[in-house]
């Protein structure tokens, strides 16, 4: 019996009260708890894509990183980031503490002061441009293989008979 089986959904419905009693679990985890605590639980405890995200965060070239010198520690980036990523002590230390980021630039946005912005691995440097080029190349790479996948299958369809 492996443990795998005490988390798979097949196996809640099999008795109602450990159905209802995995859902308020999961309610709680990724609902209540998020609000209450400024932390998304789901993510750091549950979620194999929030583990993979933590450690790209330690290991990514691209970080967000706060000039210490302009920055007048108002807080509104962090009552911006919908991750939880920026914290006051990440505020004090001069960059986001949590690997939630997901660099989506909401507190970059939010600084009145411009203190807040891309750098190329920790050093304070703009390079919002080099990253915003990367994702854009990145992005159009993705969609293109899609599409060219999708023109290989639909040439294909005409071999494939209903019956």
């Amino acid at each position: 019996f492996s443990i795998v089986n005490i988390i798979s959904p097949a196996l809640w419905l099999k008795s109602m009260p450990v159905f209802w009693t995995m859902v308020g679990i999961l309610v709680v985890l990724a609902v209540v708890l998020p609000f209450m605590t400024k932390r998304r639980w789901w993510c750091d405890v549950i979620c194999p894509v929030g583990s993979a995200l933590a450690l790209l965060h330690r290991i990514g070239l691209f970080r967000i990183k706060i000039d210490k010198a302009k920055c007048n520690e108002c807080m509104d980036c962090v009552h911006e980031c919908r991750m939880y990523a920026m914290t006051p002590q990440g505020v004090k230390m001069g960059e986001p503490m949590s690997g939630n980021c997901i660099r989506c630039g909401r507190c970059i946005e939010a600084c009145p002061e411009e203190a807040i912005d891309i750098a190329w691995l920790g050093k304070y440097a703009n390079v919002r441009t080099a990253f915003l080029t990367l994702v854009i190349v990145t992005t159009l790479s993705w969609y293109l293989w899609f599409v060219t996948l999708l023109v290989s299958y639909a040439g294909k369809l005409n071999n494939f008979s209903v019956q």
